[in-house]
């Protein structure tokens, strides 16, 4: 299975992969994209703002098992509501390897605070500094 790899940034090339064995019947570990479905009811109907922490989570599973990404149901958070790695449902074959108490998504509220104007005091415009140029008079 290909494992990782590194990529001259110059010519774009591959300079070097890793490539791990894989056992029947054992499971491995790998990264998968967490995506999140659905529009929270604290951004519909209370002006709450969804802020996704976690993009990605770990995962142990058989390597015929690996999912292209976790879809996570955001429908029903409020404002203020958190979503936490231990909240997100997977098959029975997936077992989430990243702590439980792992922040995925927040509602937030997103206030603007408000600037006090500055009083304006209608002066008159100060006059340009002249500058000479030349000696001086001796004064006496």
């Amino acid at each position: 299975m290909f494992y990782d790899r590194q990529i001259d940034p110059v010519k774009g090339r591959l300079v070097h992969a890793d490539l791990k064995r894989l056992v029947f019947g054992q499971k491995i570990e790998v990264t998968v994209a967490i995506h999140l479905i659905g529009e929270p009811f604290g951004v519909r109907e209370e002006d709450g703002v969804l802020e996704q922490v976690l993009r990605e989570v770990d995962i142990k599973v058989s390597p015929r098992d690996i999912p292209e990404s976790i879809d996570v149901d955001v429908t029903n958070l409020k404002v203020h509501d958190v979503l936490h790695v231990s909240d997100i449902k997977v098959a029975q074959n997936i077992e989430i390897v990243s702590p439980p108490e792992t922040v995925v998504a927040v509602v937030s509220v997103v206030r603007e605070e408000e600037l006090p104007v500055p009083a304006v005091e209608e002066e008159a415009p100060a006059e340009p500094e002249v500058v000479t140029k030349g000696k001086k008079e001796d004064e006496g």
